[in-house]
């Protein structure tokens, strides 16, 4: 029961630990993912920043050549626009991404735990009905011990009382076989079938 017990106690740490080596390997590759995703949103941000920069140094230019470059202006700002607004619609995405895996973290773990209740409970069980066979296994044997034991007493007892019986035949058959002598037993018979007397 030791042995299994601390067999047992290993497989469930080898499995718990393998559990939290993988749980590390994913959130791993899910923090990579999410520095990938940065790194691309902050070169958006600089190159917002430097269109920003570069459409600041063209206003004044713009307003010397005219009404034609307020016409590219617009559009320019209107691409900014747009860039801003994907940005913000990526940047979105994004939290809402990472929401969703600090959720999916937290059911792994969640479920994790719950395995190990489960385990438990399992484990408990089986230790259980174990003890509950070992107790019924131990409690037949010391029956049928107790069994023997009355039975062989009983035999035992069986075979003095023949022998008994048998002693008291041979005596009446002595008593027959020579009448006017003493009758009673020698100090040799009576060693002999001392137990008996």
């Amino acid at each position: 029961l030791k042995r299994w017990k601390e067999d047992n106690e290993k497989h469930l740490k080898e499995k718990e630990r393998l559990k939290q080596v993988q749980a590390q390997k994913d959130w791993d590759l899910q923090k990579n993912a999410m520095k990938i995703a940065d790194e691309k949103e902050a070169r958006r941000v600089k190159e917002l920043a430097e269109l920003k920069a570069k459409m600041k140094a063209r206003e004044h230019q713009y307003r010397l050549q005219g009404e034609s470059m307020a016409k590219q202006a617009k559009e320019d700002e209107e691409r900014m626009l747009k860039i801003q607004q994907e940005a913000k619609e990526k940047a979105d995405r994004e939290h809402d991404a990472k929401l969703a895996l600090e959720r999916q973290k937290k059911t792994v773990i969640r479920q994790c735990l719950d395995q190990q209740v489960q385990d438990q409970e399992l484990r408990k069980s089986q230790e259980k009905k174990f003890i509950e066979e070992q107790s019924r296994l131990w409690k037949k044997q010391a029956m049928d011990a107790v069994l023997e034991a009355d039975k062989k007493e009983k035999a035992k007892r069986q075979a003095v009382e023949d022998y008994r019986i048998q002693l008291e035949d041979q005596v009446r058959m002595a008593v027959k076989q020579r009448p006017g002598r003493d009758l009673r037993m020698s100090e040799e018979e009576r060693k002999l079938n001392r137990d008996s007397l």
